[in-house]
Parts: C-alpha cells; structure tokens; sequence
C-alpha cells in the first residue's frame, strides 16, 4: 500500500491497487460521472470530448480518463487519443501541439535539451547489444 495524493480533488489516500489514481470517495463521483457519459453518448454518438465535458460539465480529464481507460470509444474503432489534451491522433501518444509545448518546457529547463523547432533525429537501430553470431563454416 502507498499513500499518494488524489488526481482529482488533491486529498491524501492510501492507494490499494496499481492502476488506482483517484481516492474512493472521488471514485464514486466518477462512476456516477462515467454513467451519466454513457447514457449520453447513446444519444450523441461521435460527440467531441470538449463537447462532452462542456455540455455535462464534467471535467474533460475525467472524460479522457474513461477513454483511455478502455471505459469508452471514441469515434473509430481504434481510435487513440492524446494523454495530454484529449485531441483524437492516428498514432502515437500525443498530438504535435502538445509535443512542441513539453519541448519548449523541456528546453526551458534544461538549455542543452533538442530546441522546439527542431526535429530529434531517431534513434539508430545499428545500436550494439554487445552480442555477436558465429557464421555457420
């Protein structure tokens, strides 16, 4: 058990499970939330997250919580979502604003860290493991 603080209301609470973030009493908020975003998405299928958080006046990160959690779809099947902004993507974790926003925060703190408008380049995948195979004779 860990003691860590609520990501929703900032209260202290013992944490019981791994993928717990939210203290219970918020939990049941959210529950309560998540039913009411359902039966609403019955309605209106293929609402924008803004568009839900603002017409249930529910907190858009809880609405992306449910997403990325697996509780909800957003429009096609495979959809994913930025972990930041809620943004729909194709592919990957965060939308390009989002990036160029944590890159100039990340430069800002760290002077030698890649500018905002530069690319970082990939990594190579000539990287040495340190391991080698015999040619067969």
């Amino acid at each position: 058990m860990e003691l860590r603080n609520c990501e929703r209301c900032g209260k202290a609470f013992i944490k019981t499970s791994p993928q717990q973030s939210i203290c219970p009493q918020c939990e049941k908020l959210e529950e309560e939330e998540f039913v009411t975003v359902k039966e609403y998405l019955q309605g209106h299928p293929g609402m924008p997250l803004e568009k839900i958080a603002e017409t249930l006046e529910i907190p858009k990160q809880t609405v992306l919580r449910f997403i990325q959690s697996g509780r909800l779809e957003v429009a096609g099947s495979h959809a994913k979502v930025c972990i930041n902004c809620g943004q729909p993507l194709e592919r990957g974790t965060m939308c390009p604003e989002c990036q160029a926003l944590l890159l100039k925060e990340l430069h800002s703190l760290h002077p030698s860290a890649p500018k905002p408008d530069q690319q970082v380049p990939p990594k190579s995948s000539q990287k040495s493991t340190g391991f080698h195979s015999r040619r067969p004779d």
